[in-house]
Protein backbone atom coordinates (compact mmCIF):
# COMPACT_ATOMS: atom_id res chain seq x y z
CA UNK A 1 0.00 0.00 0.00
CA UNK A 2 1.44 3.41 -0.74
CA UNK A 3 0.19 5.54 1.97
CA UNK A 4 1.78 2.80 4.08
CA UNK A 5 4.94 4.23 2.80
CA UNK A 6 3.92 7.86 3.41
CA UNK A 7 3.00 6.91 7.27
CA UNK A 8 6.38 5.04 7.72
CA UNK A 9 8.38 8.16 5.93
CA UNK A 10 6.20 10.84 8.05
CA UNK A 11 7.03 8.63 11.30
CA UNK A 12 10.64 8.64 10.70
CA UNK A 13 10.55 11.91 9.76
CA UNK A 14 9.65 12.27 13.64
CA UNK A 15 13.08 10.34 14.29
CA UNK A 16 10.71 7.04 15.00
CA UNK A 17 12.09 4.03 13.69
CA UNK A 18 11.43 0.35 13.88
CA UNK A 19 13.44 -0.17 17.14
CA UNK A 20 10.17 1.23 18.82
CA UNK A 21 7.16 -1.69 19.60
CA UNK A 22 4.81 1.47 18.79
CA UNK A 23 6.03 1.73 15.07
CA UNK A 24 4.89 -1.28 13.78
CA UNK A 25 1.25 -1.00 15.87
CA UNK A 26 1.25 2.88 14.85
CA UNK A 27 1.58 1.83 10.99
CA UNK A 28 -1.21 -0.95 11.32
CA UNK A 29 -3.59 1.40 13.22
CA UNK A 30 -2.67 4.26 10.63
CA UNK A 31 -3.41 1.44 8.01
CA UNK A 32 -6.89 0.72 9.75
CA UNK A 33 -8.09 4.19 10.59
CA UNK A 34 -7.17 5.20 6.48
CA UNK A 35 -9.65 2.35 5.50
CA UNK A 36 -12.43 3.31 7.59
CA UNK A 37 -11.56 7.19 9.72
CA UNK A 38 -14.69 6.09 11.80
CA UNK A 39 -12.61 3.73 13.98
CA UNK A 40 -11.44 6.77 15.62
CA UNK A 41 -14.77 7.07 17.40
CA UNK A 42 -14.40 3.50 18.88
CA UNK A 43 -10.71 3.67 19.16
CA UNK A 44 -10.75 0.81 22.13
CA UNK A 45 -12.52 -2.04 19.66
CA UNK A 46 -11.96 -0.65 16.04
CA UNK A 47 -8.31 -0.09 16.52
CA UNK A 48 -6.57 -1.22 19.40
CA UNK A 49 -8.12 -4.55 19.58
CA UNK A 50 -7.50 -5.22 16.12
CA UNK A 51 -4.07 -4.11 16.25
CA UNK A 52 -3.38 -6.54 19.24
CA UNK A 53 -4.82 -9.17 17.01
CA UNK A 54 -3.17 -8.75 14.32
CA UNK A 55 -0.25 -8.39 16.57
CA UNK A 56 -0.70 -11.35 18.85
CA UNK A 57 -0.25 -8.82 21.92
CA UNK A 58 -2.80 -7.58 24.64
CA UNK A 59 -4.57 -4.38 23.39
CA UNK A 60 -3.40 -3.00 26.66
CA UNK A 61 0.33 -3.37 25.22
CA UNK A 62 -0.97 -1.50 21.76
CA UNK A 63 -2.14 1.60 23.89
CA UNK A 64 1.30 1.92 25.88
CA UNK A 65 3.87 1.56 23.82
CA UNK A 66 1.96 4.52 20.91
CA UNK A 67 2.14 6.62 23.95
CA UNK A 68 5.77 5.62 24.42
CA UNK A 69 6.28 6.81 21.20
CA UNK A 70 4.10 9.66 21.33
CA UNK A 71 6.66 10.85 23.82
CA UNK A 72 9.85 10.78 22.19
CA UNK A 73 7.97 12.37 19.84
CA UNK A 74 6.93 15.20 22.11
CA UNK A 75 10.40 15.37 23.51
CA UNK A 76 12.32 15.00 20.24
CA UNK A 77 10.46 16.44 17.61
CA UNK A 78 7.66 18.55 19.21
CA UNK A 79 7.97 21.49 15.96
CA UNK A 80 7.74 18.81 13.48
CA UNK A 81 5.04 17.38 15.17
CA UNK A 82 3.04 21.03 15.19
CA UNK A 83 3.84 21.19 11.78
CA UNK A 84 2.37 18.25 10.78
CA UNK A 85 -0.35 18.39 12.82
CA UNK A 86 -1.50 22.46 11.61
CA UNK A 87 -1.85 23.61 14.44
CA UNK A 88 0.06 24.32 18.20
CA UNK A 89 -0.28 21.56 20.71
CA UNK A 90 0.20 22.69 24.13
CA UNK A 91 0.54 19.14 25.38
CA UNK A 92 1.71 15.93 24.00
CA UNK A 93 -1.24 14.30 21.85
CA UNK A 94 -3.83 11.67 22.93
CA UNK A 95 -3.16 8.60 21.18
CA UNK A 96 -6.12 9.28 19.11
CA UNK A 97 -5.02 12.62 18.34
CA UNK A 98 -2.05 11.47 17.39
CA UNK A 99 -3.25 8.76 14.60
CA UNK A 100 -5.87 11.59 13.27
CA UNK A 101 -2.33 13.97 12.57
CA UNK A 102 -0.73 11.10 11.29
CA UNK A 103 -3.68 10.12 9.06
CA UNK A 104 -4.76 13.49 8.27
CA UNK A 105 -1.25 14.43 7.14
CA UNK A 106 -0.98 11.42 4.96
CA UNK A 107 -4.08 11.49 3.05
CA UNK A 108 -3.21 15.41 2.69
CA UNK A 109 -0.02 14.37 1.33
CA UNK A 110 -0.65 11.49 -1.01
CA UNK A 111 -0.75 12.71 -3.90
CA UNK A 112 2.25 15.24 -3.71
Amino acid sequence: MFLNGNIRGVLRSLSVTGNYQGYIYIIIACELILQDETRLQNIMNEVYAQVAKTCNCPFHCVERNIRTVIFLVWNKQRQHLCEIAGYTLTCPPTVSEFLFILTSYVKLNADK
